[in-house]
């Protein structure tokens, strides 16, 4: 998310703010659960005062890598509530989601020991349309369809940005969903005229070679009880092995794999190397049927 990438950005080890030194959470891949706490107190337990200062700035990108929803999955935050985050020397940078965050609030109480918490504002249709221009300045790109002109109310379009205006209401304003949405709406453009699309284009111009149908968040399939456990534990975590999605929902790793298997052929669920996360384009439908049955998101 564009928020753990700012403050990753931030926790560059070599960065000062202010002649303050900034310290961050490093981590080659995400620790195993009997490691969490061990890596804080590695990193931030032991520090000594810089020399020019006797304060310093401590960063963790992505707080969902610190806990684990499982049995003793919260060592690592209840030694950071208890032992780091007491200590006024040291002024705290945290991301974390806001899944991840309800979480915590309900199990640690973790809003009392922060002066000051910021949600991030939802993505507008012009603020994505300016953060997609690096692609779309490269890429001739179509954004007419018939269909964006029937969802629209307005006789004179400008289409791209009733595109973007649509891509920011389908994604709920989230980075990672309107990303996955724009990249699933793109079609190449023999397919489209394969498929003998009514498409309205300027007839000076040739046709773009890559051209945007209506972004439309997907529907979830019919899901059992297990099936929604696993894509909470998804959702809470941003990123899991196998092995800590087993610990998480408490099942043997077998019925893990198989149960994975059978989500990421539903396109619930992707795996890039051994990390499974949540296809961000059912972030919307997987929030709103865990909201319903009473998870806390």
């Amino acid at each position: 998310m564009i928020i753990a990438d700012f403050i990753q950005d931030l926790a560059d080890s070599s960065y000062q703010y202010k002649k303050l030194p900034i310290q961050s959470f490093q981590y080659g891949s995400r620790p195993e659960n009997d490691k969490l706490r061990q890596c804080l107190q590695k990193q931030f337990g032991n520090r000594l005062p810089s020399p020019d200062s006797d304060r310093a700035i401590a960063v963790i990108p992505c707080l969902e890598n610190c806990f684990l929803r499982s049995m003793n999955g919260l060592e690592a935050i209840d030694y950071l509530r208890d032992s780091l985050l007491t200590d006024t020397s040291i002024f705290w940078i945290i991301g974390v989601g806001q899944v991840g965050w309800q979480y915590l609030q309900a199990i640690s109480a973790l809003e009392s020991y922060s002066d000051h918490v910021t949600h991030l504002e939802k993505l507008s249709g012009d603020q994505l349309s300016q953060w997609f221009e690096a692609v779309t300045n490269e890429i001739d790109i179509g954004f007419q369809s018939s269909a964006l002109r029937s969802e629209s109310s307005e006789n004179d379009l400008n289409w791209r940005t009733q595109y973007f205006k649509f891509l920011s209401k389908e994604s709920k304003g989230v980075d990672s969903v309107a990303v996955q949405l724009f990249l699933e709406t793109l079609q190449i453009r023999e397919e489209i005229d394969k498929e003998k699309e009514n498409e309205e284009s300027s007839e000076d111009d040739q046709p773009p070679i890559l051209q945007a149908k209506l972004p439309i968040n997907p529907s979830l399939p019919s899901l059992g009880g297990e099936d929604v456990y696993f894509l909470y534990s998804l959702l809470l975590h941003r990123t899991l092995t196998e092995l800590q999605l087993a610990q998480s929902v408490g099942l043997s790793l077998l019925d893990v794999k198989d149960k994975i298997q059978a989500l990421r052929k539903l396109r619930l669920v992707e795996q890039q190397d051994n990390l499974l996360r949540l296809n961000p384009a059912y972030y919307p439908a997987v929030y709103s049927r865990l909201d319903g049955d009473n998870f806390l998101v």
